[in-house]
């Protein structure tokens, strides 16, 4: 995601020092004047980000896949993890039904929903999120623009709405939903208990729940920028849309619960493997 921007910041530094190479001790200076240009140019695409998102309201509820915010957001996502050395091995994303669907997912780092963004992009996802999130400065706006909502879970009725709201959105074909129904980052071992609500957009909305498990988020932030990482997404199940809707919300939340704790333990006693081995693609 980042050759544009390293063409760009060459094309620059070309045109900046070429006049002046008639040493080759001068000629020495074009690759930090590549460098600078690149973070140069980063820095001018970030900045016009912002200004477009001066741009957007809240006011309005967003009823659209915003074409042109959701190719800007996929493709800035994709820098930000291209920048913090995020490798993304994707296994079972071939078991994902057409359609939409609610995605469920354990949740260990800031960065999950954006690999999983990143990871399947082709899919149109927006995120059930904390209202704290669309404060953050150009990214908040962006994903109102992509249909990410927003949920007060300390307020009934509000939760409520964001979840009617939802499920609006999947039976619309709008977008698919995601959520992390522990409610919050998990630092610790297996899985918080699951808030067992936001469920039913699955089964207002009539979809398939596609289970999927992250693993090794939670060492980014540890490692970045100076070593690499290579994180998980695996899709482990698929609960049809006639099982998602014959069961109650407590009694999924536990199925749910069950097979994301199982696959997380099962990629935990496989972490001495090396990630390029067995079944799966690199995104």
């Amino acid at each position: 995601m980042l050759h544009p921007f390293v063409i760009l910041g060459m094309l620059l530094s070309l045109l900046m020092l070429l006049p002046g190479l008639d040493s080759p001790l001068k000629a020495l200076w074009i690759i930090p004047a590549a460098l600078g240009c690149t973070a140069a140019v980063l820095i001018v695409y970030f900045l016009i980000l912002y200004v477009i998102s001066l741009f957007i309201s809240f006011e309005k509820p967003q009823n659209t896949n915003n074409r042109f915010f959701r190719a800007v957001t996929n493709f800035s996502v994709g820098i930000i993890l291209k920048l913090c050395r995020v490798k993304i091995r994707l296994l079972g994303a071939e078991k994902i039904p057409a359609g939409r669907w609610l995605l469920v997912s354990n949740h260990r780092s800031a960065f999950d929903p954006m690999i999983a963004m990143w990871a399947l992009r082709r899919h149109d996802m927006a995120f059930i999120t904390k209202p704290e999130n669309l404060k953050i400065p150009i990214a908040g706006k962006f994903i109102h623009k992509c249909c990410h909502l927003p949920i007060d879970r300390q307020n009934n009725r509000s939760a409520l709405k964001t979840i009617l709201r939802a499920a609006e959105l999947i039976k619309n074909g709008v977008v698919s939903m995601a959520i992390y129904p522990e409610g919050t980052r998990n630092h610790g071992p297996g899985l918080l208990p699951f808030r067992n609500g936001a469920l039913q957009i699955a089964q207002r909305a009539g979809v398939p729940v596609v289970v999927t498990v992250l693993h090794n988020t939670d060492a980014i932030t540890k490692r970045m920028p100076w070593r690499s990482t290579t994180v998980t997404l695996e899709v482990c199940c698929i609960i049809d849309a006639q099982t998602v809707k014959a069961e109650k919300s407590p009694e999924l939340g536990e199925e749910i619960r069950e097979l994301i704790s199982d696959e997380w333990y099962r990629l935990d006693a496989a972490q001495t493997r090396s990630c390029g081995t067995g079944a799966g693609s690199a995104v």
